[in-house]
C-alpha cells in the first residue's frame, strides 16, 4: 500500500513536471538598447511612424533640439540611453505576461543665448531612474501594443536646478510573441525645484 502511494504520488509530480515545461520553455526574454541625443536649438520635425494597431505609416511632429528647463528657462542638451529587458511568458493558464523592465541613465549641459552666441552655463544635470512594468493578455497569439512614459529626474547642482524629464516608449507584441520597442518622444514636465 504505501508502495501504491509513492508511486502515485511521483507519478503525480511528473504529470505536474510535464505540464509545467511548455510555460518554461515559452518563456523569451529580449533587450533593447535605445540611445538619445538632443542637443542645439530647439525645434521640431515631421517624421514617419508606424501605427502599431494599423500597420499602417503615419506622419507625426516630434521636437528637435535641446530641451527648455522649466525652472530656470535655460536651454539643455541632453545625452543618455534608455536599456529596456523584457520576459514573455504564459502561464499554465495561457495568459500571456510581459514583464518590463525600464533604466535609463544620460547626462544634460545648459545653454544660453547670449548676444546671440550658445554659452554654455555651469548647470550640469545628471539622471539616472528605473521602472518595472507589467502587460497581460488574456492568450497568447494575440497582437498588442502600448505606449509607456518613463519620468525621469533632471537633478543639477542646486535644488532650484530640478525638473522632470518624460520618455515616451511604445511596446508591440506580435502574433508570435516577438516584442519590439522605440522611443516615440521626449519632452520636458515640471519644475521640482
Amino acid at each position: 500500500m504505501a508502495a501504491l502511494k509513492r508511486h502515485q504520488i511521483i507519478v503525480g509530480l511528473s504529470a505536474l513536471l510535464l505540464l509545467g515545461l511548455p510555460v518554461l520553455a515559452a518563456a523569451q526574454s529580449s533587450t533593447f538598447i535605445i540611445p538619445f541625443e538632443r542637443v542645439g536649438m530647439p525645434g521640431t520635425q515631421v517624421v514617419t511612424q508606424i501605427d502599431p494597431f494599423t500597420g499602417e505609416p503615419m506622419q507625426v511632429t516630434v521636437d528637435t533640439g535641446a530641451f527648455v528647463n522649466p525652472c530656470t528657462l535655460e536651454y539643455v542638451d541632453v545625452i543618455g540611453v534608455s536599456t529596456i529587458a523584457t520576459l514573455q511568458t504564459i502561464d499554465k493558464f495561457g495568459t500571456f505576461k510581459v514583464n518590463v523592465s525600464v533604466n535609463t541613465k544620460g547626462t544634460g549641459q545648459g545653454w544660453l543665448i547670449v548676444n546671440g552666441v550658445p554659452t554654455l552655463t555651469s548647470s550640469n544635470y545628471g539622471f539616472t531612474d528605473g521602472q518595472q512594468i507589467t502587460f497581460r493578455l488574456p492568450a497568447a497569439g494575440q497582437e498588442f501594443s502600448s505606449d509607456f512614459v518613463d519620468k525621469l529626474t533632471m537633478k543639477g547642482a542646486r535644488k532650484i536646478d530640478n525638473w522632470i524629464l518624460r520618455a515616451h516608449f511604445r511596446i508591440k507584441v506580435n502574433a508570435a510573441g516577438e516584442v519590439q520597442v522605440f522611443m516615440t518622444k521626449m519632452n520636458a514636465d515640471v519644475c521640482k525645484g
